[in-house]
Order: C-alpha cells, then structure tokens, then sequence
C-alpha cells in the first residue's frame, strides 16, 4: 500500500514475491519449513478458517476485497527453485511457439461420483458457451482460432472404469508433452497433492512432464492443490510440483488454498476466458484480476467471495501470455532492452523476413501506453524478401535518469500493411548498473 500511494508515477501495477511462505512463520513446530516471503493467513474459507491469502497483501483501495495489484509469487525455499521458476518464466517469454500449439487448450474434468457439481458441464460452458447463453451469436467464451481438448474422467477416457485413470493419465500427459496447451484447467475434486482420488494429475506425473518448448499456465478449479504455505519440511502442493519441473510442466499456476465450490470456480475462470481471450488482456495477473471481479461482480452477492481470496497466482503477473497471433511477415524470436553507459540499447532478432519492408521503435512510460516513434527513418530489413533472419539493434540515447522506458517494434509489411509486435523496459541508472526487464512478447 505504501508503495503504490509513494511510487514516482505511474503507480506500480505489478508485485512478485521471491520466495516461500507458511502458516508457521515463526517455525514453532520443528519441522516447518523457513519463510523467506510472508503471505498472509486470514479467515477467509468459510470451511477450513484460516488459510494463505497474497490477495490480501495488495488489497487496500474502494472499500472491497477485491486486489488493487496483480500479486503472483515464486514460492521457492532455495536459490536453485527461484532459478527454476525464472529460466521457465524467461524460456516462455523470449520463444514465440511454433506449430500452434497455443491455439490448443486442455480441459480435464473429474467425474460425477462425489457430487460437487457437474464437472462436465462446467467445461463443456468453457469450450462451447457464451456469456450470453441467451444470445447463440454473442462473446464466446473460447473464440476461433482456440479449440478444446477435453479429458473427461469415465467420459472420454477410463469410460469403463473411472477409477483406475491410467487412460485418462495418458492423454493428459500426451496432450502437455506432445501437443502443447496455452491453457491446462482442471474442474472437480482435488487434494493438496492430486486431482481426484484417481490421481488424475499427481506430483509424479506432473514432474514427468517434458513440455519445456511448449509450458502451459495451469488453472486449478478445485480445492486445495495451492496449499503452498504447509508448513512441515518436505511437504510441497501439487501446483508446485509442476511449477519446479525443470523440464516442463506449468510456467505459472492459479490455485486455490482453501476449499471452493464449482459454480464460483466457474464465475473466475470465465472472467479470465474472457479477459484474455475477448479484451485482449496479455498480462496473467491483470487475466486472473479480471476473474475474481468478474466474480465479485456478477456472482450472487457475497456467495463466493472466499475464492477471491483463496485463489492465489504462483508465477509471475506480468507475464505475458503466449496468446494465438496469426503469422506475419517476419518471425521474431525476441526484443529486450539494457541499459548502456550512453543510452537504452534495445534489441532484436529475426527468423525470417519473407514480407518484411522493415521497423520502427515505439516508446513510452508505462507499459500500457501511449507508445510514440522514436527512430527518424525507417529501419530497414536487412533480409527483406528472403526466408533467412538477422540481428538488430537501436541506442536510445534521450533517455532521462531513473526513467522507466517501455518499447515496442511497429513492423511494417511490403504490402503496406503493419503491426506492432513485444514488450520490453529498461532504465538509466544514476550508478550505472544494468536493470533489464525481459519481458519479450509476440
């Protein structure tokens, strides 16, 4: 709170927490794990009391629970899981995907037997619903190009015996490995350490994953599998399990820390559907904000507000989410900007440039703009017209102390056509160190 009323403006928008955290900070039990990074334990679950809440860290404006920041953590407790979880962060950021397999989104379901809900229908809403049930022509919830995967435990996989799994198991882990999903949501029972009894999804499966090439964001529509803040040594939650698979898994996760019920998981993950799929909103943290206030505001009053506090992003809110973007004329593999003695070198790379006419370099001081050229004439393609790639760079040179810069590339097409492409910031500092912020989109 203090930061966001004192910060040199714009407000800061974005918070990630390096570091873990228990319910038992002051490690009173022997065994309990060291916390590095405090969250917060309030009484949110109207079932279980007490459990971990970042949401609350960042809730301090309007009168209401819903966050005033996008608030995402590395729950590592070792220098070498906080490496983990930054090399994937950067790996997704700074490789366009290829072959599309970001159009694919995996939805997995747990079967009827429990109650809880139709878990089926749930999904079923997400892959072919609307906003507007009521209107057939209206906001889809997943528009074209997007198209559903769907693992239905006792449905399309496991249909004669639900309660093995091993089906079911095989196409999730063939779909993350091979295939490739943007999106991996789960709908339906769930433990702190497994999706359904059946173990649909388990920390063995999860650190078997190998989808370096290909991370997804996992969405838990269920209970308990971001039980982050267990305290004893050892003890680690499903969701981290995929997050500290070294190779592959999720490059984040939105999970929850306390019970729920599926109608409210089902009010959050449309309003992130819709936010990112619909608004065009690339951040993860500003998507999953847009859930919970698509929660807050459209649910029956007060129902579910207990998720808004027990969901919680483990990943970093601004990352920028590998969305479909239709081929252009030039393959891009990334733009980053450091900062040198004499200006902001912003740089980047081409794969190809069979279209390309050549750049320009657009700035701005927040990252949602207002961007403006600054290069005088065109950059040209140094391989315009070919199938072969080349590097680039660009000094800005009128850059002022301790100013954060925003960039990104306008690429203007040979048929007169142009878009503008990424996501990179940077800054001059009095004492001459590098600050660089790799935020590389598509």
């Amino acid at each position: 709170a203090y930061a966001h009323a004192n910060w040199q403006p714009p407000a800061p928008r974005f918070v990630l927490m390096a570091g873990g955290g228990t319910s038992d900070m002051r490690q009173y039990f022997s065994n309990s794990k060291k916390t590095y990074v405090p969250t917060m334990i309030y009484p949110s679950d109207p079932i279980l009391g007490e459990t971990a809440t970042d949401s609350r860290l960042v809730t301090f404006l309007n009168n209401d629970i819903l966050p005033d920041m996008d608030i995402g953590r590395f729950p590592a407790f070792s220098a070498n899981e906080v490496g983990i979880m930054v090399s994937k962060t950067i790996s997704y950021e700074s490789a366009p995907p290829r072959d599309e397999w970001n159009t694919n989104i995996l939805l997995i379901s747990d079967d009827l037997e429990g109650g809880g809900g139709d878990f089926y229908a749930f999904s079923d809403t997400l892959a072919n619903g609307y906003a507007d049930p009521n209107d057939p022509f209206g906001t889809k919830f997943l528009p074209y190009p997007y198209t559903p995967t769907k693992v239905y435990l006792g449905r399309t996989c496991d249909t004669n015996n639900p309660s093995v799994a091993n089906e079911c198991r095989t196409a999730i882990a063939d779909t993350i490995n091979n295939q490739g999903a943007l999106f991996v949501s789960y709908v339906g029972h769930a433990q702190t350490r497994n999706w359904a009894i059946e173990k649909l999804m388990d920390p063995t499966l999860a650190q078997s994953l190998t989808n370096a090439d290909k991370l997804s964001i996992f969405l838990g529509m269920a209970c308990f599998e971001g039980f982050f803040h267990e305290p004893p040594t050892g003890s680690r939650s499903l969701s981290e399990s995929y997050l500290l698979n070294p190779n592959g898994g999720a490059v984040a996760s939105w999970s929850p820390t306390g019970f729920g019920v599926a109608t409210g998981h089902d009010y959050l993950e449309q309003g992130l559907f819709l936010a990112v799929f619909q608004n065009g909103v690339q951040q993860l943290g500003t998507a999953m904000t847009a859930g919970k206030e698509h929660l807050y505001y459209n649910a029956p009053q007060h129902k579910y507000d207990d998720l808004i506090d027990t969901f919680n992003l483990l990943g970093d809110p601004a990352l920028h989410i590998q969305t479909y973007v239709a081929r252009t004329a030039v393959q891009i593999a990334g733009l980053t900007a450091t900062y040198h003695d004499n200006g902001i070198l912003v740089a980047w790379e081409t794969l190809d440039e069979p279209d390309l006419l050549g750049f320009n370099i657009l700035r701005s001081p927040a990252p949602d703009g207002p961007f403006g050229q600054i290069n005088g004439d065109l950059i040209a393609g140094k391989s315009s017209g070919t199938p072969t790639g080349a590097d680039y760079t660009y000094l800005d040179a009128n850059v002022e102390t301790g100013v954060v810069y925003w960039y990104r590339l306008e690429i203007l097409n040979l048929d007169g056509t142009s878009v503008e492409y990424g996501l990179a910031a940077s800054q001059k500092a009095a004492d001459s160190h590098l600050i660089f912020v790799p935020v590389a989109a598509r």
